[in-house]
């Protein structure tokens, strides 16, 4: 009996050992940086379902320079090896849809050295109070030893024997090529790849999700701005005392993101709500030089580029892979002007301006004059934008904007 119980005792600890061997060396979720090997591990093709893990512990793999967090738009537009960051040991946290508190947590908790950088990707939608926090951020532990205790995992036993079947199946090498769409394991930059579907079609596929998902989560088809209580908008000041107290310094940057966005902002009746947001931002930081707050939001050059016609279904843009996403193109244009010194910036173009107390209100006002500049130019745009909306499962008179404010 007792030979029977040794035997099976060794028999499960030799398969635990083979698991979390097998783990390591696969390394599925790019959890220990293990070496990468083409037609074995090279491509981590279970890790978008377990993109949350990743970022958390690849917050932890190193002290870094400097980190980016935000959402998808900065996961997909920054890169940390552009060569404006000179060198320097970035990484990109960013993720799908993030919100505040997991932004807030991912900064605060990563190890970032003394007078590093945090580099905020802010976006309107995270904002509300009513925005819904994915079930695998809710359940995330910010913790190190995490990836520890997946060592034995037999869940990511499965996903080390798909990873190594996809790669002898279709080899592909590490490198973030033009089409790879999957993550740098070094950095955390998600490469981007173009939609299959035309341009147009696919951003107003997009502009439709922010409308009637992001803007206004189904639940209760609200949208609420908390400026005073318990809302999201309560991590953004405690990043921001967070840097301070912490020796750090902070860039929060509004997503470039292209003017159909913006328009899509004001048809559901979110402008008002957009500019106190902006305002409330600006407010916040004060006269601090550890925080800055840039908006490369606008209708500028940069982010109204001419959108390929319905007939044009092959062609593509030089910025942005649809309205949502820019690309890391822009991306190297807005990191060069974060990590640029204030002091001889053009702090009256609308692209990256420095956004202050004293600033912000003429600034709020120049991007209206610039909206109208745009819609007597581009009006067929601006239709388009609304007409799509209206076609669509978005019901405006179903929807309500709340704001609490201490005016």
């Amino acid at each position: 009996m007792w030979s029977y119980f040794s035997k099976f005792g060794i028999a499960s600890f030799s398969l635990c050992m083979f698991v979390a061997l097998l783990n390591f060396v696969v390394d599925p979720y790019g959890l220990w940086a293990s070496n990468r090997v083409t037609r074995f591990n090279a491509h981590k093709s279970e890790l978008d379902k377990y993109e949350a893990l990743f970022k958390v512990q690849l917050a932890f793999r190193k002290s870094w320079d400097a980190v980016v967090v935000g959402t998808s738009r900065a996961r997909m537009g920054i890169d940390p090896k552009f060569d404006m960051f000179d060198g320097k040991d970035v990484v990109n946290l960013a993720s799908g849809g993030q919100p505040y508190e997991v932004s807030y947590r991912l900064l605060s908790n990563a190890s970032i050295k003394p007078g590093g950088h945090v580099y905020w990707g802010i976006d309107l939608f995270p904002a509300n109070s009513e925005y819904e926090t994915q079930k695998v951020w809710r359940e995330m532990s910010f913790s190190s030893i995490e990836k520890y205790k997946l060592l034995f995992s037999a869940q990511q036993g499965i996903s080390s024997i798909k990873t190594i079947y996809k790669n002898v199946k279709n080899p592909r090498h590490f490198v973030c090529e033009r089409e790879a769409n999957w993550f740098d394991i070094d950095t955390g930059f998600h490469c981007g790849k173009e939609h299959v579907l035309p341009l147009r079609v696919a951003s107003r596929k997009s502009e439709i999700g922010f409308a009637n998902e992001e803007y206004f989560p189904a639940s209760n088809r609200k949208f609420t701005l908390d400026l005073v209580g318990n809302g999201p908008m309560k991590y953004v000041q405690a990043a921001i005392e967070f840097v301070k107290y912490n020796n750090l310094s902070l860039t929060i940057f509004i997503s470039p993101v292209h003017v159909r966005q913006l328009e899509v902002i004001d048809a559901v009746g979110l402008w008002e709500v957009f500019e106190k947001w902006k305002l409330q931002l600006a407010l916040w930081a004060g006269d601090d030089s550890s925080v800055r707050i840039l908006d490369f939001s606008g209708y500028g050059n940069e982010t109204s580029e001419s959108f390929p016609s319905e007939s044009q279904l092959d062609s593509l843009m030089s910025n942005y892979y649809e309205s949502s996403h820019y690309k890391p193109s822009l991306g190297e244009r807005v990191v060069n002007i974060m990590v640029s010194p204030l002091e001889g910036k053009n702090l009256s173009s609308t692209f990256g301006a420095l956004l202050t107390r004293e600033t912000v209100r003429s600034h709020l006002e120049q991007i209206r004059e610039d909206r109208k500049t745009w819609r007597a130019k581009q009006s067929d745009e601006a239709i388009d934008v609304i007409n799509n909306l209206a076609n669509s499962i978005f019901k405006p008179e179903l929807t309500s904007v709340v704001i609490r404010s201490q005016e």
